[in-house]
């Protein structure tokens, strides 16, 4: 879980990306599909592969747990 959180958190802090609990990264269109391949295949992101365009719903409460991470 740890793993997954931090995944996310270094996603979100990154600048033009999208994230929402809702949504994930809400991946639309080839070019962003290619963008975000390319992403997901560097080591350490892979834990974000099943948020393309789903949220996670345990994220709050992962957040209270390893609020710094």
């Amino acid at each position: 879980l740890k793993k997954t959180y931090n995944a996310t958190k270094t996603y979100q802090n990154q600048s033009g990306v999208h994230w929402d609990n809702n949504h994930g990264t809400n991946i639309m269109g080839d070019a962003a599909k290619i963008v975000w391949d390319a992403y997901i295949s560097e080591k350490g992101n892979e834990a974000l592969k099943p948020f393309c365009n789903r949220g996670w719903e345990y994220y709050e409460k992962i957040q209270k747990i390893f609020p710094s991470g």
